[in-house]
Parts: C-alpha cells; sequence; structure tokens
C-alpha cells in the first residue's frame, strides 16, 4: 500500500519529459531572438548610439546560448529548454531599446548638422564681411599714399 501512496501522492506534480526536438525548437528560438538583437544593435551603433550596454546583454544572452547547446548536445534538454529560456528573456527588449536608441542618435545628429551649418555660414560671412572692410581700409590707405608721394625727375647720362 505504501507504494500506490508514493504512485498517487506523485502524480499531483506535473512531470515534463522534454526531448530532443523540443530543445532544438527552444534554442532556435532563443538564436533567432539574439540575431534580432544583434542586428538591431548594430543599426543603433551604426547611427552613433551608445550601445554598450546593449552589448553587454547581448553577451550574456550568447553565453546562456552556448551552454544551452552545449547541454543539448549532452542529451540535458530540460537544461537546455531552461537556459535557451533565460536567453530569450535576456535579451527581450533589447532590440526596442536598441530602436529608441538609434532614434536618438539620429536626432542627436541632426541637431549636430544643423549647428555645424549655422556656425560655418556665420563664420563664412563674417570673414567675407571683415574681408571686404579690410580691402576698403587698406585701398584708401594706399591710395592716400600714392596722393602724397612727390614725383622726382632723375636725369639720365
Amino acid at each position: 500500500m505504501t507504494i500506490f501512496n508514493i504512485i498517487v501522492s506523485a502524480s499531483r506534480f506535473p512531470f515534463y519529459v522534454y526531448g530532443g526536438d523540443d530543445a532544438s525548437s527552444k534554442i532556435a528560438e532563443a538564436d533567432n531572438a539574439v540575431k534580432q538583437a544583434f542586428v538591431a544593435t548594430l543599426e543603433a551603433e551604426k547611427a552613433g548610439a551608445d550601445v554598450s550596454t546593449l552589448v553587454a546583454k547581448l553577451n550574456e544572452a550568447e553565453q546562456l546560448l552556448t551552454d544551452a547547446n552545449f547541454a543539448s548536445q549532452v542529451e540535458n534538454y530540460s537544461g537546455a529548454i531552461q537556459l535557451a529560456e533565460q536567453c530569450i528573456s535576456s535579451v527581450n527588449g533589447v532590440a526596442e531599446e536598441a530602436a529608441s536608441q538609434k532614434s536618438a542618435a539620429e536626432k542627436n545628429h541632426e541637431k549636430r548638422l544643423i549647428a555645424t551649418v549655422v556656425t560655418t555660414s556665420f563664420g563664412l560671412s563674417l570673414l567675407l564681411i571683415l574681408s571686404m572692410l579690410g580691402w576698403r581700409f587698406f585701398k584708401s590707405r594706399r591710395l592716400r599714399r600714392v596722393l602724397k608721394m612727390k614725383p622726382e625727375v632723375v636725369k639720365i647720362g
């Protein structure tokens, strides 16, 4: 009768038996999530965003994915699935954060571009005005010096 009690009490808790197919599909899902997060992070970096925190999350997720692949190879399928799920949760939101940082970097780039154009235009205008004033000043100064000169007659010979 004790064996019957053990079986009945054990049947109250669900047992999950994972196979290689379940683990492979979960690892593939985690790999796809990491790839999507990586692409989004790469685009944000190209836009000029600071992606150091995102790269740290990606490195953590990549380590979890590597561990999940290793667990699957040694036929620890439940461990592989658990690691793959941790990997998916660790990259959850990375793509959205990367897109947000990319948008902010693009706006910042536009502001810097406008500031550069305005500053350059102002500097060139100032240079042109100062050049014209300097030319007029030196032209009138030279003209006055020429008009004050007295011609000398030199005898040849």
